[in-house]
């Protein structure tokens, strides 16, 4: 069953394939086949609409059941552990974060985490700081002390964070 977001997007690639504007997949990005080909969407976001992969059924259907990565962005299907999307962080956190955070760039809060012995990715740190996600429970407070944040920081962000 598609959401309301998945038919959007079709909706759009089917008129793109009307008008021309996507031609018919030539070559499967994964095992470079040339038969029964489809177009396989990596985002179903509107702006990502005509951002489509060529791929053939067989590929297909093993990334979408977590056989196999997903070409462009690395990622391993898991529909059996299926988890609610992130909660961006509201701009008031954001706020916060940027006023504790100063001139310090990414690498530097992921050095003093590391020293401070937590192991969380540089990818998560810059989501977090761009406001994709918010930090996860355990690890909040060692992202707060990486930022050097005061405890009026920390209660105020904990407070815009809702939790």
């Amino acid at each position: 069953m598609m959401t309301p977001e998945q038919r959007a997007v079709a909706s759009i690639l089917v008129k793109a394939k009307r008008d021309g504007l996507i031609s018919k997949p030539q070559q499967c990005e994964v095992c470079t086949s040339t038969n029964r080909l489809v177009w396989h969407h990596w985002s179903y976001e509107l702006e990502h609409a005509l951002n489509v992969i060529p791929l053939c059924v067989g590929c297909h259907i093993r990334i979408h059941r977590g056989k196999i990565p997903e070409p462009r962005t690395g990622r391993v299907y898991d529909f059996k552990n299926r988890k609610p999307p992130p909660r961006a962080a509201p701009p008031e956190f954001l706020a916060i974060i940027t006023e504790a955070r100063g001139d310090a760039t990414v690498n530097d809060i992921y050095f003093r985490m590391i020293r401070n012995g937590d192991s969380v990715g540089l990818t998560a740190i810059s989501r977090w700081l761009r406001g994709d996600n918010l930090p996860t429970l355990n690890n909040v407070g060692a992202f707060f002390t990486a930022l050097h944040m005061t405890d009026d920081q920390r209660t105020r962000a904990i407070v815009a964070a809702g939790r």
